[in-house]
């Protein structure tokens, strides 16, 4: 679907942030995103290049290691990843976005 993604931006968050990817916030549907590996928030996230192509089954393999998902929650979060995966495709690496509460990705302006 896309070999793009968003990751965690240090230069936001502060050099002590994990370097992790980043999914919305499905589990309490906030205005933040989710780091894949820690489930920990996020406010705002860049783009990045990931070099491997990815799916929303990859992205939601990858994060049953840390936590279970039931079969409703899968079937939820599918089609979820699926739009998030291609409003990605529509970024550019390196740009700076936040996610709504709806789980729409906006590019953050410079300045802002």
């Amino acid at each position: 679907m896309t070999k793009k993604f968003v990751h965690t931006d240090k230069q936001i968050t502060g050099e002590r942030t994990k370097d992790e990817f980043l999914i919305p916030d499905f589990i309490d549907g906030t205005q933040n995103f989710l780091g894949l590996e820690t489930c920990k928030k996020y406010e705002f996230g860049k783009i990045v290049f990931t070099g491997v192509e990815l799916n929303a089954d990859k992205i939601i393999s990858k994060f049953e290691k840390q936590r279970s998902l039931d079969i409703d929650e899968k079937e939820r979060l599918r089609p979820l990843l699926e739009n998030y995966l291609n409003q990605i495709s529509n970024l550019k690496i390196r740009d700076k976005v936040k996610i709504n509460n709806e789980f729409i990705i906006s590019k953050i302006e410079k300045g802002n």
